[in-house]
């Protein structure tokens, strides 16, 4: 299951610009596999640094996770369309670089994950800690 969904890409960075950054056609429609393209690649980041720090995928919606989720994608949409917006080059560069900071607070402990009612578990020395900060 995905961190995040198309729905969620238009409401952080608007309806046209998702249009815009996914159609790389130029058939007038938001590209659903380009958009859930960006998402897999950001998810599969998502894991690969997260993996010695936490049993993955994660289950249930961690808001934390579908907005680093949202970051990636978006930045990756707009890297794959091969055309470049001066007035967003900058701006998608800093979204990626949050995102990216982010998850190494996670890795470092630095920053914890809440996930409303389910477990989060965070690898420890030995086995798994469940983590529950509901």
């Amino acid at each position: 299951m995905p961190y995040s969904v198309q729905a969620d890409l238009e409401n952080k960075f608007g309806t046209r610009a998702i249009l815009r950054w996914s159609d790389v056609d130029e058939t007038g429609s938001a590209d659903a596999a380009n958009i859930a393209d960006a998402i897999s690649d950001a998810d599969q980041l998502i894991n690969e640094i997260l993996f010695p720090v936490h049993v993955i995928p994660f289950s249930g919606t961690i808001p934390t996770i579908t907005n680093i989720s949202v970051m990636l994608a978006g930045f990756n949409l707009y890297v794959m369309r091969g055309l470049r917006d001066n007035s967003s080059d900058e701006h998608l560069t800093q979204v990626r670089q949050t995102a990216l900071d982010l998850l190494h607070r996670i890795v470092d402990g630095q920053r914890l994950l809440n996930s409303g009612n389910s477990e989060i578990i965070r690898k420890g020395k030995g086995a798994p800690v469940a983590i529950s900060l509901a």
